[in-house]
């Protein structure tokens, strides 16, 4: 008879254990289910990002850094010209320069483009 009594503690023992493993199962699928959730979240965050990037057919016309900064470092003087030009909104998010004649030797022969949120006044 003891050893029934003894049975069933171990019995209720592991039950026990077996439950608490259960609900600590139960924490982390929910712990995992809420971090897909939020790679999701960032995912779909990031397309609609790039989305609203300009792709590459309207960065042809734009200026690569390479270029900038060394019209930028020249001393041909050609940076005033360019930064007298008007702007115009070429989509994007891009301000475009409009350039009625290229200037003669400068890498900036079409037009130079600007993040939005800038100050118009200077290049």
């Amino acid at each position: 008879m003891r050893l029934l009594q003894e049975l069933r503690g171990q019995k209720d023992v592991l039950v026990d254990e077996v439950n608490e493993l259960h609900q600590q199962q139960k924490m982390f699928a929910e712990t995992c289910c809420r971090r897909v959730d939020d790679l999701d979240e960032s995912l779909t965050s990031l397309r609609d990002w790039f989305h609203r990037c300009p792709g590459p057919e309207e960065l042809r016309g734009c200026v690569t850094w390479d270029v900038m900064r060394s019209v930028l470092l020249s001393d041909t003087g050609d940076l005033h010209q360019v930064r007298d030009r008007p702007w115009r909104w070429g989509g994007g998010g891009m301000w475009r320069q409009v350039c009625q004649t290229p200037l003669a030797d400068s890498p900036l022969s079409c037009y130079i483009s600007r993040p939005e949120t800038t100050n118009h006044s200077t290049v």
